[in-house]
């Protein structure tokens, strides 16, 4: 394949016009609180029949004989210290379990652990308070740490200030609370609820997870572990703790329990994300400190999506990366769907670096087949300032399919028909100088639009 440089070949247009829809816009979604609306439209849009015919519809017979439970106490007695304490991801009482917690312990909201807690709510960011959950264990009928905390050490590093006395405090103070509390009683009396979420769970969701599948990405199938967090609001993390040494990574799937209304399938994409995090350290902190171009991309998510901070950022973007991966591979879900619908949270350069991710051309990646860029150059400068350039791609007498694509922006006078491709250069456009673009079909009707105007799916590059 051979890419043609540009030769400049002016082309004058006297009217061309850009209209953006506010799906194509700067995302507001929260980094820190990602709700089920937009994981739920997600996993039902990308998986389509082959996902929602093999997870079973929401039968309640199906779930009589239940005997597993992904809930565990270790995760709802930290999650109800930290509820306590005022940590927002814990103050949700939309379910009849966490207005009783709010409600049977609110007279503990005093108690030394829970100001330890609320001294600390800040730190570590949203996955602290799960950091902190995986690595304890009951142990000889009290809470203790276990033997290797150096993931806990690492992910704070120092931010919480776990080290000696304040580590035996906090310890002896959770033992305190769970005894004069009686929790565990309180955790035994709610074990028919979360069987029963553990079973919708399984059935909806988790038993079409292809745990083989990150063997290839240096996680032991064995070493993954799905929770329910049954006290947390609607957010998923995804920690990890280690094994016999730094090499064996044990990953954690962490979920919340499904709102009224919304069966498992809908945090599907959640537990691919969260086992994911397991694997997407090493990648992005080289790419972080390596690539200015990703770390661009990143801080353009960063506010997009509302993280704290441009590495969280930079970790979420090549997160979501592997789970497109993840169901390319498993379920054949269109790519270009799943870019553009990437692009339309806030990801907007996520075709580039799925496209470093998988050592692709970022272009051949989109298009599937082998392409050269015209030499001819169409130019174009606008009352505002902008100068658009464009170039058509050739495909060699091919054309590319347009049936999983989604309308991006309205244009005229480019003079594309359904299935052309241009590469555009917009000197101040919103998701980067270089985007290309794919003509779906009439803009006819549209916004009330003419004929004139056509329908694009664009993909920024750069």
């Amino acid at each position: 394949m051979k890419i043609i440089k540009y030769k400049k070949i002016v082309v004058s247009f006297s009217i061309m016009l850009f209209v953006f829809i506010s799906s194509f816009s700067a995302c507001g979604h929260s980094g820190n609180e990602e709700d089920y609306s937009d994981r739920n439209g997600r996993v039902f849009e990308y998986q389509g029949e082959q996902i929602l015919n093999s997870v079973g519809e929401d039968d309640e017979s199906a779930y009589t004989n239940r005997t597993l439970n992904f809930v565990e106490e270790r995760f709802e007695l930290i999650g109800l210290v930290f509820r306590l304490a005022g940590r927002q991801e814990f103050n949700n009482t939309d379910t009849e379990y966490r207005r009783r917690l709010a409600n049977e312990f609110s007279e503990f909201s005093d108690h030394p652990v829970v100001t330890f807690a609320r001294r600390n709510l800040n730190i570590g960011g949203d996955d602290a308070v799960a950091f902190i959950a995986i690595h304890l264990e009951f142990r000889d009928n009290e809470f203790v740490f276990i033997d290797n905390i150096q993931s806990m050490v690492n992910r704070f590093n120092g931010a919480f200030r776990w080290t000696g006395e304040s580590m035996d405090e906090f310890i002896l103070l959770l033992n305190d609370f769970y005894t004069e509390a009686n929790f565990s009683s309180f955790f035994q009396e709610n074990i028919g609820y979360f069987e029963y979420h553990t079973a919708r769970f399984i059935e909806e969701a988790y038993a079409n997870v292809n745990h083989e599948w990150f063997r290839q990405h240096g996680l032991n199938p064995d070493n993954l572990r799905p929770v329910i967090w049954a006290s947390a609001g609607y957010t998923g993390f995804g920690p990890h703790i280690y094994g016999n040494s730094q090499h064996e990574i044990i990953a954690y799937a962490i979920t919340p329990t499904a709102p009224t209304g919304v069966d498992y399938r809908a945090v599907y994409w959640f537990i691919i994300h969260e086992y994911a995090h397991s694997i997407t350290g090493p990648i992005t902190n080289m790419w972080y400190t390596g690539n200015s171009d990703f770390r661009a991309w990143a801080d353009i998510a960063r506010l997009n999506r509302g993280y704290a901070t441009h590495f969280i950022a930079a970790l979420e973007y090549i997160t979501e990366a592997y789970v497109i991966w993840y169901m390319i591979d498993n379920y054949n879900v269109p790519l270009n769907q799943l870019l553009l619908n990437q692009i339309a949270i806030g990801y907007t350069h996520m075709t580039p670096v799925f496209a470093m991710l998988m050592s692709q051309d970022p272009i051949e990646l989109i298009l599937g087949m082998d392409y050269v860029i015209s030499e001819e150059e169409h130019h174009l400068d606008l009352d505002d300032g902008r100068v658009i350039i464009w170039n058509f791609v050739d495909l060699f007498g091919y054309s590319v399919s347009v049936y999983e694509l989604s309308f991006s922006a309205l244009a005229m006078d480019l003079g594309t028909q359904t299935g052309d491709v241009l590469i555009v250069y917009d000197s101040d456009a919103m998701f980067g100088v270089t985007s290309l673009w794919i003509d779906i079909g009439t803009g006819e009707g549209i916004e009330g639009r003419t004929a004139d105007f056509r329908q694009y799916s664009i993909f920024p590059l750069s």
